[in-house]
């Protein structure tokens, strides 16, 4: 009975009202690339729409996944934000989750020098007659690969170095037209990419914006510069209280995003968080530095990254508005985060994936079905809209699926192979 009624006070929180976004309760799907975009319009079809829609709930929030806002910064079939087929298939996913008495915010990307040039083949992107990647702020090259329209792998090539021009004309307004785009689609809010390693960071971070004109990384004004250009295009077409910014602060013993990194990171992120307080945000949104992109912790109950501890807790100190944690939170991590003050509310990534209820079982204390990583990013319904608790019916039984317990989150040692 006691230890009923501590988890009865454990989800009071994370279900409370959160009235800076008019949401009814706390639990917010966080932006998850998934890449079942239409391989030929590269917009939402029909199963996105589905996708979307079983995961919103009455009052709640959900952050699609990061959307290309130009033909620059294509990433494989990700759904963009510059066409009008691409428009209007956001346009549907929009008045879906309305309809179920939720909210969206479409994540607005610039990858950078991580939008690989071959992706710029794709017959749309190389017949628009608009620049082409890869781009950054420097002829830096990025570690790793990716991959073709052809699934084969393929190195990352040195980017072109983005002009002054084009920094202070060309880019803001691709923003800008990006917004007007989501705004027309119907999107409640929409959310600036600042994080992981992609454009923004790429100015931010002195290992690899070298520049030595006003966008380089010689003090704050410089290397933000671009950034804060951008903010001011898209709250003046969004409106105040509209617009959401995702930062993902690095330390220097914390794991870092495809190698972008600063030599005083703590500094730098601490100054651009102190620096949104200047603007009518509807929130920000911070990564805590845990999950390495589940290379090697496909599972969560081996997986160590949900037992780290929180090392954002300070931006609570220095940001005035609406602050959402995200990455590695367990149901029972996230209601502690947001009783603490840390956040105001906690956004779930994997597990909103594997768990389209995840709203209700979290309210009801039900075991989570477990995520399957290796259809992540692959193509069709299998991992995508094939997940049980669609519809919200409950159990534990859920067919061909594994189901966790929360206290077995993060819990179990590896066994070695």
């Amino acid at each position: 009975v006691k230890k009923r009624k501590e988890k009865k006070k454990m989800a009071r929180k994370i279900l409370s009202p959160l009235a800076s976004l008019g949401l009814e309760h706390r639990i917010v799907m966080a932006p998850l690339t998934r890449l079942r975009g239409d391989k030929d319009t590269l917009a939402p079809g029909p199963d996105v729409v589905t996708y979307y829609t079983q995961r919103a709930s009455k009052g709640g929030l959900l952050i699609t996944e990061a959307s290309p806002i130009s033909p620059e910064t294509p990433y494989e079939t990700a759904c963009g934000i510059f066409t009008p087929q691409q428009e209007a298939g956001w346009s549907k996913v929009c008045d879906a989750i309305h309809k179920k008495g939720a909210k969206i915010s479409l994540q607005l990307w610039h990858l950078g020098r991580l939008s690989h040039k071959i992706w710029g083949t794709h017959p749309l992107l190389s017949s628009l007659g608009r620049p082409l990647g890869s781009v950054s702020s420097s002829e830096v090259e990025t570690k790793g690969h990716a991959r073709d329209w052809e699934g084969n792998i393929v190195q990352y090539t040195t980017p072109r170095a983005l002009t002054e021009e084009e920094l202070e004309k060309r880019l803001p307004n691709d923003y800008k037209l990006a917004a007007e785009a989501a705004k027309r689609a119907g999107f409640d809010f929409v959310e600036v990419h600042a994080a992981h390693g992609y454009l923004m960071d790429q100015f931010f971070c002195d290992s690899v914006n070298k520049r030595t004109d006003k966008f380089g990384a010689q003090n704050f004004e410089n290397r933000t510069r671009l950034f804060r250009s951008v903010l001011k295009q898209v709250i003046d077409v969004m409106g105040e209280g509209r617009v959401g910014v995702r930062l993902s602060p690095t330390y220097k013993d914390s794991i870092n995003y495809y190698s972008t990194t600063d030599s005083n990171s703590e500094k730098l992120y601490r100054e651009i968080v102190e620096h949104l307080n200047n603007y009518p945000l509807a929130y920000l949104l911070l990564s805590e530095p845990r999950w390495n992109g589940g290379k090697k912790n496909t599972h969560p109950a081996t997986d160590p990254t949900y037992a780290l501890p929180l090392r954002n807790t300070w931006a609570r100190d220095i940001y005035k508005g609406t602050l959402i944690g995200c990455s590695s939170f367990t149901p029972e991590t996230a209601e502690k985060a947001i009783q603490e003050g840390h956040y105001d509310a906690v956004a779930f990534g994997r597990f909103f994936i594997s768990n389209p209820n995840l709203k209700e079982k979290i309210e009801k204390k039900e075991k989570l079905t477990v995520f399957n990583t290796s259809t992540f990013y692959t193509r069709g319904d299998k991992g995508y809209i094939d997940y049980p608790g669609a519809e919200g019916e409950s159990g534990e039984k859920w067919g061909n699926y594994e189901v966790i317990s929360w206290e077995d989150i993060g819990k179990k040692k590896k066994a070695k192979l």
